[in-house]
């Protein structure tokens, strides 16, 4: 199934288009850039080659897509997990606390590092 974004109150499609506000006309994809504000309000451009070296926190997350139910696990191929922690010396599966927690509840430990 394919999702479009539309206008509610008619159901006719909302379309996205890139503005060039300094030439005041409308700009095609392959023009378009990224760039980074500046305190003073300039705007400084980004190369490819830029955002490849940013340290972004996104680098090191999981996306997840959904869950199986909790009776679909088969026990014996959960054989503990081990994590490390990153150059912060945080854990990578903080976010996963609340389904760790449960999952002793039901099964007992897990093994992890952080």
């Amino acid at each position: 199934m394919r999702l479009h974004e539309i206008h509610v109150a008619d159901g006719s499609r909302i379309e996205h288009r890139r503005f060039c506000t300094a030439e005041n006309r409308e700009v095609p994809h392959e023009k378009g850039g990224r760039g980074s504000a500046l305190a003073d309000g300039r705007v400084v451009p980004l190369t490819e080659d830029d955002l490849a070296h940013l340290p972004l926190p996104t680098k090191r997350t999981i996306d997840v897509f959904g869950f199986v139910p909790f009776e679909d696990i088969d026990p014996a191929s959960v054989v503990g997990e081990s994590f490390l922690p990153d150059e912060a010396g945080r854990c990578p599966d903080a976010g996963l606390a609340g389904a760790r927690s449960q999952w002793r509840s039901r099964r007992g430990p897990l093994t992890a590092s952080c």
